[in-house]
Order: structure tokens, then C-alpha cells, then sequence
């Protein structure tokens, strides 16, 4: 659809999973362990942090919630 098209443009997914990586890294946490608390695998996770998986909205609210602000600032 046209909306999703526009939000795509919007968002850089690999923007987001970049600063996902580096501030998981920071904090001391392994994939697994946010993987965990944001219930997703631990491969998806990695394909996220490498922009290859598009985050859905839920996850990205998981990991904020999760990591304490881990990828808005």
C-alpha cells in the first residue's frame, strides 16, 4: 500500500538497528538477553541490528521498554 511505501521512506531501518546494536553493546546486554525480554529470537534480533528484518512497532516499544530509552535519544 502507499501508506506503508510512505513509512518505509520515513524510517531508516538500519538507522534504528544500528543504534539498537550500539546501545544493547553499552549496557553489557547479549542478543539473547534482549532477544528475551522483547521476546523475539535472538536471530531476529540480529536481523534487526543489521536493518535486514524491519522492526514492527510492538518490538520497538519492547525494546525501548526493555533497555531503558535504548534507541530514542
Amino acid at each position: 500500500s502507499s501508506e506503508m511505501e510512505k513509512a518505509d521512506d520515513i524510517i531508516d531501518y538500519k538507522a534504528v538497528g544500528k543504534r539498537i546494536k550500539t546501545v544493547r553493546r553499552n549496557k553489557g546486554l547479549s542478543q539473547k538477553a534482549l532477544a528475551t525480554v522483547m521476546d523475539i529470537s535472538a536471530t531476529n534480533l540480529s536481523h534487526i541490528e543489521r536493518g535486514a528484518t524491519k522492526a514492527s512497532l510492538p518490538t520497538l516499544v519492547k525494546s525501548q521498554i526493555h533497555s531503558e530509552c535504548l534507541w530514542m535519544s
